[in-house]
């Protein structure tokens, strides 16, 4: 994923899809929290709705890598963004 400098992009955490998109069943909803942080610009925590959390990343000024991470339940996903 690329975004420029100062930009922005939408983060989400889908509950509903395995990590090839295929639908998972018998998934027990969840309404709690995922606490998102970010090594370049800012992002904030939000609320999972149907199996579903979005965000928005806004990147910060200096190019390079941002390391995006998102928890729940002591479970951590990372994902490298390009800032351009």
């Amino acid at each position: 994923m690329n975004i420029p400098r100062g930009g922005s992009s939408t983060i989400t955490v889908d509950l509903l899809h395995d990590n090839t998109g295929a639908s998972v069943s018998d998934v027990v909803p969840y309404t709690g929290e995922v606490s998102f942080t970010t090594t370049s610009g800012n992002i904030t925590n939000s609320n999972i709705t149907n199996g579903i959390a979005t965000t928005t990343l806004n990147a910060g000024t200096v190019s390079g890598t941002a390391t995006v991470t998102a928890t729940l339940d002591d479970m951590t996903v990372t994902k490298l963004v390009t800032v351009t």
